[in-house]
This record gives structure tokens, sequence and C-alpha cells, in this order.
């Protein structure tokens, strides 16, 4: 057996008991982690053919041929409704949402009459296989890959209202930010582009190519997906943000709010972040500035938003990198370390801060610590 079959089959046993995990575990939101773990098992699922076919095993387990193909049907359902289970509070799984199961058991169904053959009958047609001629590469391998598409596009576009409801409510978002779900998602769809890429190679008449080179692209692209997934989905902290309440977006876009009222939160709010920073609380949400304004919290978003044209993470973390710069300055603190003074004024991430001090002054924290120093000087 080569390192790369190996590698594969260790990605499937990995796949396999950690969707078991997913699916047995009693903490945090059991449908997600449920869904989670189909997703895994598919995942390992979906790749158990190649290394049977390129080290030669099918003709030891033959009845193992083909039974991961149709499990491909399922990973974009099973993305999306682990996305929605995640950033939705209302949602709810329900008997309609098994119509997302039809691509794949029409698959199992039309593979029936194979699965059906002796393990004799199936080595021979495995012998007999001529790449680029099967029904699979030339119809449904092209609808897979549409399928996947369609689903993370629609995924993708629920994890951008997820973040930007995010940063509506929380000032640090590190710690409950899906990015990890993003990037699974991308690495899927990096499945998907390289199997639509070999599909055009075979149709071109380079099926013996990609038969021989390309065998373990896509296993080997699965398995990163399993290994860098179950434990985010599992370590990463619930945070629902209202994404399914058609109530809490109604008072805001309800709420009426004059001229004048308008004018007066403004200026209380402004007041509240000169004088109290609240900013510095790293755990600074949109409900706490609420509170400390006295300003109810639809009201004082849409002060953020249409007034001041940002966001309440935005707006938070401006005020934030002027307090660093306030406090590069100042002489006490000049012996305190970047990421020190950054963590007092309420960054709780060195990255987060360093590309909000370069977005709001267009250099990096050290390098204005540096301009900093030398015009000191010269002003005493």
């Amino acid at each position: 057996m080569d390192y790369l079959n190996f590698i594969i089959l260790l990605g499937i046993a990995h796949g396999i008991l950690m969707g078991i995990a997913l699916l047995t575990i009693r903490r945090g939101n059991r449908r997600a982690n449920q869904v989670l773990g189909l997703l895994m098992i598919s995942f390992a699922i979906s790749i158990t053919g190649f290394p049977l076919i390129n080290a030669g095993y099918y003709k030891l387990l033959p009845h193992l041929l083909l039974v991961g193909h149709p499990f491909l049907f399922l990973f974009g359902p099973l993305m999306l409704l682990y996305v929605r289970l995640r950033t939705q509070r209302d949602f709810k799984l329900r008997r309609i949402h098994l119509l997302h199961l039809v691509p794949f058991i029409a698959y199992v169904v039309a593979l029936v009459p194979f699965y059906l053959l002796s393990g004799e009958e199936k080595i021979s047609l495995m012998m007999a296989y001529r790449p680029g001629d099967s029904f699979s590469e030339t119809f449904v391998t092209p609808l897979q890959i549409v399928f996947v598409f369609t689903y993370a596009a629609v995924a993708f576009r629920e994890l951008s209202r997820y973040e930007k409801r995010i940063k509506e409510t929380f000032s640090s978002i590190e710690q409950i930010s899906l990015s990890w779900i993003r990037s699974l998602i991308s690495l899927v769809v990096a499945v998907f582009v390289v199997m639509s890429l070999l599909s055009v190679l075979s149709f071109l008449g380079y099926a013996q190519f990609v038969a021989t080179h390309g065998g373990n692209i896509v296993p080997l692209l699965v398995t990163v997906c399993m290994y860098t997934s179950g434990y985010s989905g599992i370590r990463k902290p619930e945070v629902f943000v209202g994404g399914g309440s058609a109530a809490a977006l109604a008072k805001y876009e309800n709420s009426s709010l004059s001229e004048e009222q308008a004018h007066e939160y403004l200026k209380r709010l402004l007041e509240t972040m000169e004088h109290q920073k609240p900013f510095v609380n790293s755990g600074l949400t949109i409900k706490d500035l609420a509170e400390k304004s006295t300003i109810p919290s639809y009201h004082l978003s849409r002060i953020i938003n249409e007034r001041l044209g940002q966001n309440f993470y935005d707006f938070i973390n401006h005020y934030r990198v002027e307090e660093t710069k306030r406090l590069f300055a100042h002489p006490e603190k000049q012996s305190y370390s970047i990421i020190a003074i950054a963590e007092e004024a309420g960054f709780n991430s060195k990255s987060v801060f360093n590309t909000a001090f370069k977005k709001y002054v267009n250099m990096t924290p050290s390098q204005y610590r540096q301009q900093l120093n030398h015009r000191t000087p010269s002003s005493n």
C-alpha cells in the first residue's frame, strides 16, 4: 500500500469515528452536531472506492464498489442544513427537508441493479471498465457538481447574513465567527472544481491520464475536509442573533425615530463613548451599550447604521483604535508592549487589532509607534 492510500484510509476512519462522536454528543446544539456528524460520515463513505481501486482491494471487497458515489449528493444539503442550524435560532428540521434527499435516493435506486450483482460480476465489470465511458462520469458527476455549487452559494449567503448580524451585536467576534464553516464549504467547492476539471479532461480524450494521475486528488481533498471540520464544530460556541426572527427585524425597520430624537440619541451615544469608555470591555455587546447610554437597542442600532454609517463592530473598534493611539502617546505607557496596550483598549485578538488599526490609520501599530517616538523628542 502506498502512503497516499494509507492517508486516505486514515481519513476515512477519522471521518467515521468523528461522525459517530458528533451523532452521540449531548452538549451544545445536538441537531447541528448530528447533521455535521452525518456530513463527516458522508465524506468518509464517499471516498471509500478510491483506495479500493487504487490498491486493487476491490477484488477482496467488491461489494464496496460504487457505495460511496451517491453520498456526494448529500454534501450540499447537509452543509446548508448545518449552516442554518448554527445561525438561525428559529430553524427547525421538518419533513419537507427530506426533499433534499431526493437526488441521493434516486441515485441509490438507479444503482440497485449493480449492488445486487455477485462479487464476481462486479469484479468483471470493474476489470472491463474504461475511464470516461461510464454513465456516472458522463451524466451523474456533472449533476453532482452543479448540485453542490448551488447549495454552496446559498450556504455562503446564509453565512454572510450571519456575519453581518453578529457585527451589529458584538464588538468582538473572533470566538463566535463561523469562518471555519466558510473554509470547509470552500474546500468542498474546491473538491468539485477539481472534479469539474477532471471531467473536462476526460471529455477531451484524456480519460486514461485522469484515471492514472488524478485519482488521488479528490479523496485527499475530502480527507482534508474531514480532518479540519469535526473538532471545530464541537469547539465553537453557539451564538444566535435572531437569524430567523422576523419580529426583531420588524422592530428595527418600523421603529419611529424623529429627527430631534435621533439627534438627542446620537449626542447621548457619543458622550457615553467619550466619558464612560465602554469599548474597553472586550466583550461589549449592543445590549450592554444600550443599557449604558439608556437608548433602546433597536434605536441604537439604527443610529449607528444610519447616522454614523457603520455597523456596531466597526463603530466600537474605531474607538478602540483611537484609544490605542492615545495610550501610545502616554508617557507612562512607553514601556508597555503593543499587544498590552491593545488589550487595555478592548481588543482581545492581535490579528483583529492589526487589521482594524491599519484600516483606520493606514499603517501598522509598529509603524505608528515608531513614527510617534521619532516625533516626540522634537516636540519637547
